[in-house]
């Protein structure tokens, strides 16, 4: 795994790929410049995922798919750059061969969760009222804007 182009930049998923960051948010020019102390944690977990065997859940649950973990790595890649302040996110394996990406605090929760070509979004904040669920192309906040906001 490598990382990907540290513009200032935040994950839009599908065909779209990425858009300006959230304001406020660094504009470093390279991961060795800023990054998140927790992204070599983050890329180990990612490594642990890749070595799971089919059937890892004690079940029927696929292998991680590759092409997914290398998309999640891009993600978080821009994440600890860009936001080199930010909480550390849970990373886990979804039984249908993705990754889950989750941030929590005592005022919100925002997961991200790529399966194929697939990113599902949801978001839950409730003193603002916010709680939303859905494909990430159509999430009415961005989830770069609720990084900054509410896990940085």
């Amino acid at each position: 795994m490598t990382f990907v182009d540290s513009s200032t930049v935040a994950f839009t998923g599908g065909s779209a790929g990425w858009n300006q960051a959230p304001s406020g948010a660094s504009s470093s020019s390279g991961p060795a410049s800023g990054i998140a102390p927790w992204m070599h944690e983050v890329e180990a977990r990612l490594r642990e995922l890749f070595l799971l065997n089919e059937g890892w859940d004690g079940g029927f649950a696929p292998r991680v798919v590759p092409a997914t973990i290398q998309r999640a790595h891009e993600l978080l890649a821009q994440v600890a750059t860009i936001l080199p302040g930010s909480r550390r996110p849970t990373v886990a394996p979804t039984p249908n061969g993705g990754v889950a990406l989750e941030w929590n605090s005592s005022v919100a929760h925002l997961e991200i969760v790529a399966e194929g070509t697939t990113v599902v979004v949801g978001y839950d904040v409730p003193q603002a009222g916010l709680d939303w669920e859905g494909l990430f192309s159509e999430a009415p906040l961005n989830a770069g804007q609720l990084l900054y906001e509410y896990f940085s």
